[in-house]
């Protein structure tokens, strides 16, 4: 059992499924990593990028036909110790940055203020489109980054492709250097955008921590000559002015709403596992009352928001805490910044046995993620005859699964605690009202 939800894990469409077989869709094509035209698995997914500083794997609408009509894309990024992802920013949308595991260093511009914080796990960043921004891992262990982006076309832009391929008196005038020759020697630009981060202390630091656990040196990077491949040089500050320049690209285009209401049909098949979801939905319902706030299992928030473009998801106002489940999310009455991405963000943590009822969303798209264990369509009430005058509509959108053999498995097992629960990031985009259940 613990193999099949390691296998379902990170999965994007209505809702993560254990044993997709068993919901093939006819349109669906024979990849190993897509199900149907709605469900695939991230973790598998193509990688663009993938080199000795990390990688990330994309699902575009090229896989999905639901990303094409959601118009989103989605990625999963995977930072090694003392790396960093190239500053960039979007011209055509916004960027929702969640940490699944592990601490990564953001920083970002937004109208000329340069927010900048270490992130741990359950920390999200909304980015406006048009604001530059990096993030680098300067801790000994991996990180990994789930990015939803509000385009399934995005259109990115490397500053530092962009000055180099100025011409040499735009370059000498910018940074206000004399000796052309040795200031462009001095630049090296990376052919990836997964780069080390050239940071000695770092370095010295992580190998140093794997000689002492394994108690020898670890050996220097493949390629690399015993040294970190360089990236690019500080020669110099760039000016304010063209840090505003590049966060004024894209800004007159129409903004897209994207906000978080949990996904559908979904139901926790396993004693073992938590579901966490990542959702965009229609923020217009009006302001939610806030919820108490719940003292988060293994995150880094800690109940703040950060500043107006950084918060803990697994921190925020909690919307359901049953016997059935518990449900954080953070809309933009608690994180403005997700206003300018359209966006709200959902972190949903099934208990065994569980089931968010079926609903749906006139007027919004939805991405759900699965971060550990399985979920699956099936399931509710028995098929059984005369059902529906027994039937019991619950009150709550998560409730129980009324599975005898999942409760009669779950129950005779030893493994209850809320690391073992099912944990799932939905999203949805759209504007209007919440979902509606059926």
């Amino acid at each position: 059992m613990i193999l099949r939800c390691l296998l379902v894990a990170w999965l994007l469409g209505a809702a993560a499924v254990a044993g997709a077989a068993s919901v093939a869709d006819n349109t669906s094509d024979d990849s190993s990593f897509t199900y149907n035209s709605y469900m695939a698995s991230l973790s598998t997914a193509p990688q663009p990028i993938n080199n000795a500083y990390g990688h990330f794997h994309a699902l575009t609408d090229d896989d999905l036909l639901a990303l094409d009509t959601a118009d989103g894309q989605m990625l999963l990024v995977t930072l090694k110790e003392c790396s960093a992802f190239a500053p960039h920013y979007q011209t055509n949308c916004a960027e929702i940055f969640y940490v699944k595991s592990g601490k990564v260093d953001a920083v970002m511009v937004v109208d000329g203020e340069v927010l900048q914080r270490t992130l741990s796990k359950g920390d999200v960043m909304s980015v406006p489109k048009g604001a530059l921004h990096a993030f680098s891992n300067q801790e000994c262990e991996e990180s990994e980054v789930l990015i939803v982006l509000t385009s399934s076309d995005p259109d990115f832009v490397y500053p530092a492709d962009q000055l180099m391929g100025l011409p040499q008196q735009a370059q000498i005038s910018s940074f206000g250097v004399t000796n052309f020759s040795e200031f462009q020697s001095s630049l090296k630009v990376p052919r990836a955008h997964i780069y080390s981060l050239n940071d000695e202390v770092c370095t010295a630091t992580c190998e140093a921590a794997a000689a002492n656990k394994t108690g020898v040196t670890r050996p220097a990077v493949a390629g690399g000559g015993g040294k970190a491949a360089p990236a690019p040089a500080p020669a110099a500050t760039p000016r304010r002015s063209l840090l505003r320049a590049a966060l004024a690209a894209g800004r007159g285009l129409p903004a897209r709403r994207l906000s978080a209401a949990s996904g559908s049909a979904s139901s926790a098949r396993s004693a073992r596992g938590s579901a966490a979801a990542l959702g965009t939905a229609a923020a217009g319902a009006g302001r939610r009352a806030p919820g108490r706030l719940l003292a988060e299992e293994g995150g880094g928030g800690g109940g703040d928001v950060y500043n107006d473009f950084m918060a803990s998801v697994t921190a925020a106002p909690a919307t359901v805490d049953n016997d059935y489940a518990e449900q954080w999310q953070l809309t933009y009455d608690d994180l403005p910044g997700l206003e300018e991405a359209n966006s709200e963000v959902t972190f949903t943590r099934f208990r065994p046995c569980s089931t968010y009822v079926p609903h749906f969303q006139p007027n919004a798209d939805e991405f759900v993620t699965v971060l550990t264990a399985a979920l699956g369509l099936e399931g509710g009430v028995a098929a059984v005859p005369g059902w529906q005058d027994t039937i019991d509509v619950p009150k709550a959108t998560l409730a129980s699964l009324n599975d005898p053999q999942c409760t009669e498995r779950c129950h005779g097992s030893s493994t209850g605690s809320d690391a073992e629960r099912t944990q799932v990031l939905s999203g949805t985009s759209g504007g209007g009202k919440a979902s509606t259940g059926l």
